[in-house]
């Protein structure tokens, strides 16, 4: 008797991004099945066959594999056969099947199936689910000018709104003014601002595990702390005879 089986694993790529559902992918970046046929009792006889088809928007960008002769029917169907012999209780050459997710998707179940090689019965295996998300979408949550009292604490500039595969990198193309830092890991701006500085267009960049990125330009300027100035009793019937005589070196820092 013999039988061949065989298994397919997605691999989303390097990084903490396991879901509890399932692979979690972006669109527009490529993933990876990776299939290993086996042969379990007796050497492989004729020509095995691999199959599948990827749900609408999964597009296949290539196929490999040692021994392997592969095509792809409509962008989506695969068709691989070769006639290298596996040896019993072995495993064959794998195929290596790369994906383009072109389409959202809330998660799939990819069954592939192996028939020939002289099993009696075709081999179906079953990879995890695949869910794809849509790329980061983020938008700007910053007031076009600062005053050092605005930031106390930190804020976020640039805010993911959704989409993307955790966990998520922020970046900034150039030194944020008056001693303020980005948070590379929540995007959080924070420090304490000193001076002020003339407005600045800064571009600001979330990165997902997949290599997705997404940006936003923001323009931050700082404005000086604004003051109040004491003014000497009134000693004219003018208004400005009264602003003409301030008292020299009674100046408050406004606080808002």
């Amino acid at each position: 008797m013999r039988r061949i089986g065989h298994s397919g694993q997605p691999n989303p790529g390097s990084g903490p991004n396991r879901h509890p559902l399932g692979h979690q992918v972006t669109r527009g970046k490529t993933f990876t099945f990776t299939l290993t046929p086996s042969a379990t009792i007796l050497n492989t006889s004729g020509v095995p066959t691999l199959t599948g088809t990827l749900p609408i928007g999964q597009n296949i960008s290539t196929i490999s594999g040692i021994g392997w002769d592969c095509s792809a029917s409509a962008g989506v169907t695969i068709n691989c056969t070769t006639t290298s012999v596996i040896a019993a209780e072995s495993n064959g050459y794998a195929v290596t099947v790369n994906v383009r997710p072109d389409r959202v998707n809330s998660g799939f179940v990819q069954q592939f199936t192996l028939t020939g090689g002289g099993a009696a019965s075709a081999t179906t295996a079953m990879a995890n689910s695949v869910i794809v998300n849509p790329p980061p979408s983020p938008r700007i949550s910053l007031p076009y000018t600062l005053k050092p009292v605005n930031v106390a604490t930190s804020f976020t500039p640039v805010t993911r709104i959704i989409g993307g595969t955790s966990p998520f990198t922020w970046s900034v193309d150039k030194t944020l003014p008056s001693n303020l830092l980005l948070d590379p890991d929540t995007g959080a701006v924070y420090g304490t601002l000193s001076t002020a500085t003339l407005p600045a267009d800064y571009t600001i960049t979330v990165t997902d595990a997949r290599g997705v990125t997404s940006s936003q330009t923001v323009t931050i300027g700082v404005t000086d702390i604004p003051t109040i100035c004491s003014l000497t009793p009134t000693l004219g019937p003018s208004p400005a005879a009264t602003l003409s005589r301030l008292a020299a070196g009674i100046c408050l820092a406004a606080l808002s």
